[in-house]
């Protein structure tokens, strides 16, 4: 497939297209929705890493029904990074440890679909099939509470199983197993407390 440079995706007369340049000729032309998509969709696609070879999939990496990558290759679903306010100044560095200050820190990566307040609910973004987000901060409904110490919390999030051993679903398991135990129990101390948000 040749390489373009996109200029503008339309609609017209319901056939969605994109007028695109191509690099080989300067020529521009129009492409169809199925070829611009997958040429746009291998564009993005983020780099392989250590392939399952049981599933076909790659370990830690979520596949978007057809639609989702559809509409995620021609840019209907934003990137996380539109999402960051680039103007605030970086925060100051946190040391490595088992504190509460390090678990604040570690934290951050939950709020995605736990919400910046830590109380689950659905997730922005999500299939629609997809369940809700559990609350992860302390009081009515909190997930906390079935793990009675850090140890049990971090065999969940090495196994991606709670105690009765059944499997807890979409968490990015193939990812959080490789966490550290000082990240692990930085945020198993900060979770725990009641302050947390």
């Amino acid at each position: 497939m040749t390489r373009l440079q996109w200029k503008q995706i339309g609609l017209e007369r319901q056939h969605l297209w994109v007028s695109a340049t191509d690099p080989k000729n300067g020529r521009p032309h129009s492409v169809p929705l199925n070829e611009a998509a997958l040429e746009v969709l291998e564009k993005r696609r983020l780099p392989a890493t250590k392939s399952n070879r049981q599933s076909g999939q790659e370990d830690g990496i979520i596949q978007l029904p057809l639609p989702g990558r559809v509409m995620y290759g021609l840019g209907r679903i934003p990137e996380a990074v539109t999402k960051i306010d680039h103007s605030l100044p970086p925060t100051k560095a946190v040391s490595e440890g088992v504190t509460i200050e390090h678990g604040r820190y570690v934290v951050q990566m939950c709020a995605g679909c736990h919400g910046a307040s830590l109380r689950g609910g659905k997730i922005v973004g999500a299939p629609p099939d997809w369940p809700t987000a559990a609350r992860l901060a302390l009081g009515e409904g909190s997930v906390m509470p079935r793990y009675k110490d850090v140890e049990a919390f971090i065999a969940m999030m090495r196994s991606g199983k709670r105690a009765d051993g059944s499997a807890i679903a979409v968490m990015p398991f193939a990812s959080l197993k490789t966490m550290s135990d000082t990240d692990l129990r930085a945020l198993h101390l900060y979770l725990a407390q009641p302050t947390a948000p």
